[in-house]
């Protein structure tokens, strides 16, 4: 398939050759909704805990002697049924929320977020970049026609190899960010309003998705 080229001011240069099998995959809900879920859960760290009747202070000596009291015996002022002891079957720490994402439902997801984003016209090509100043007014400037700079994850850019001077300029603007072509996922497409596609990257997005 055939898509617009943009320069860096944004006008439309020229097209480029899309492959159908990235840019052309049909919408699946339930596939994306299951991926992302996964990628939630493998993100996510228990935070909730709850001490046993081992981790609560205290509790260091018997409270009554075990026998001759007439009193039930008892070895701790800190189990469970006493005031201030600890607590049975509470949230633990050390739970494992991971789950499994077998690769060709990530690969499928990640091309199928493309395919969306260049539907809803929010993922443009770019050629005719070589180098990035390492300044970030000349980087806002840039970038400034692809998206609105003033709001949080509105620009994601997938470059080729690592641009130190794009990650210089990057890092004082919030709203856009940067990734390899080889490490997309579709958390990260979704999670941005616009995608900027370097002419450069192209070939190797093909490289790895067009097996699907």
């Amino acid at each position: 398939m055939k898509a617009d080229l943009y320069n860096s001011t944004g006008a439309i240069v020229g097209t480029i050759d899309a492959s159908d099998r990235i840019f052309g995959v049909r919408w699946n809900g339930d596939l994306m909704r299951q991926v992302l879920n996964t990628y939630g859960a493998n993100e996510r760290r228990p935070l909730a805990h709850t001490k046993g009747r081992g981790e609560v202070s205290g509790g260091g000596k018997k409270p009554w002697k075990q026998k001759g009291t007439g009193r039930a015996r008892v070895g701790s002022n800190r189990s469970p049924i006493w005031r201030k002891g600890g607590v049975t079957h509470g949230p633990i720490k050390d739970k494992d929320y991971h789950k499994i994402l077998p690769k060709k439902m990530a690969r499928k997801a990640t091309v199928m977020a493309l395919s969306q984003k260049l539907r809803d016209k929010e993922l443009k090509f770019i050629g005719g970049i070589e180098y990035i100043e390492p300044k970030t007014k000349v980087t806002a400037t840039l970038l400034k026609p692809f998206a609105d700079l003033k709001k949080k994850n509105q620009l994601l850019i997938i470059v080729s190899e690592r641009k130190e001077a794009l990650n210089h300029s990057l890092s004082n603007i919030k709203a856009a960010d940067w990734v390899l072509a080889n490490d997309l996922n579709a958390k990260k497409l979704i999670g941005h309003k616009n995608i900027i596609i370097l002419e450069e990257a192209l070939p190797l997005m093909e490289k790895q998705y067009n097996t699907l």
